[in-house]
């Protein structure tokens, strides 16, 4: 375990007061993290797999439960190739509702999954080229095609993974 990992178990009662005082009116946490893939060599694989739990086992220290989300998510490429180009990588996207309810079928709407993607697509990654005005907007054109393509293909419903 890298000493990243460590100090973040450690931190967690600092960051359980973190989110009750600064993120009072935060709906849920989303992080996205290396996807687990048999075309990869099983020390990373396991390695991959080992963050999920980590992420996992520590929300559920800090009272909260952490999800996969049941969609092929996509992590924006954050250049723009010489050739305007992207490439994302594939991803496994967790989230943690933190005044948001998850029903007892474990089921989200694809309502809430397109906000969840909004959010990350558009408040996260948006800003990348904020100083070139250029790339700034081709990139968000890139975003939003993304979500376009989100909201064409998820199903009505979207499970969550324990």
């Amino acid at each position: 375990m890298d000493i990243s990992c460590v100090y973040f178990i450690g931190a967690t009662s600092g960051l359980a007061k973190l989110i009750m005082a600064e993120m009072k009116d935060c709906k849920g946490i989303v992080l996205e993290v290396q996807a687990p893939s048999p075309k990869i060599d099983f020390q990373e694989n396991s390695e991959r797999k080992a963050r999920i739990r980590l992420f996992k086992e520590t929300a559920k220290r800090l009272n909260y439960r952490m999800y996969e989300v049941g969609i092929d998510y996509l992590q924006p490429q954050m250049e723009i190739g010489s050739e305007d180009e992207f490439e994302e990588e594939k991803m496994v996207l967790l989230y943690a509702p933190v005044k948001d309810t998850v029903p007892y079928n474990k089921k989200i709407s694809k309502d809430k999954v397109l906000e969840i993607l909004t959010f990350i697509y558009l408040q996260i990654y948006r800003p990348t080229f904020r100083h070139e005005p250029e790339k700034d907007y081709e990139y968000q054109v890139y975003l939003n095609s993304l979500l376009r393509d989100y909201d064409s293909n998820l199903p009505k419903l979207i499970s969550l993974k324990d």
